[in-house]
């Protein structure tokens, strides 16, 4: 179930923005809101209904638009040089065309666990990739992936959290490391979150 989404640099949206389904902590009309219990036995509160409204032109298709954007370009694989293809930046700014966009999405995935997926980008490759759960009500790190400043390379390094022993994953610089683990590196928990996209 999605929580939710943040987007930043992307078509209409310049600055941060956030759509939430978690509910506060208000009892007002409680009739709005359910309570999922997350694998760590605690509940969490999410709206039952939530609605995106606006005038023309504001921007309602767009956050819909990069939700499936992301899912589409977890579940594909780009080869090697062609361009990260959900990248499409505010444009009415000549400081955020050619900046990065940043994606993060927080999700109940499988088995009732509390995640959180975080992508950094621009139009060559994927800056920065992180992957979080909280099993326990704690973070703990899935994976991580960042770019090399040190030298130009289309290959980038994913480390697997300490769970899988700080794995190391080559992914080509502009694909996600999130979609290796569909078909080239299965590892339970990991083909599990990329299952749950698809």
């Amino acid at each position: 179930m999605l929580i939710s989404i943040k987007i930043k640099n992307f078509r209409s949206f310049k600055d941060e923005i956030t759509f939430s389904m978690e509910a506060d902590a208000s009892r007002l009309k409680n009739q709005n809101v359910g309570e999922i219990q997350l694998s760590n036995s605690n509940n969490f509160r999410v709206l039952k209904m939530a609605m995106i409204y606006g005038a023309n032109a504001s921007g309602k298709s767009n956050l819909i638009r990069a939700f499936f954007r992301l899912v589409n370009y977890i579940l594909s694989k780009p080869n090697v040089g062609e361009r990260v293809r959900m990248y499409e930046p505010f444009l009415f700014d000549v400081n955020t065309k050619g900046s990065n966009a940043e994606f993060e999405i927080d999700f109940i995935g499988p088995n009732y666990v509390k995640y959180k997926y975080t992508i950094v980008f621009n139009e060559n490759i994927i800056e920065k990739e992180e992957l979080d759960s909280y099993p326990n009500g704690r973070i703990t790190n899935l994976f991580t992936r960042s770019s090399s400043s040190e030298q130009e390379t289309n290959i980038h390094i994913g480390i697997l959290g300490g769970a899988f022993n700080k794995k190391e994953i080559k992914v080509f610089n502009n694909q996600l490391l999130l979609s290796k683990f569909g078909s080239d590196e299965p590892i339970a928990e990991l083909t599990n979150v990329f299952l749950y996209f698809k």
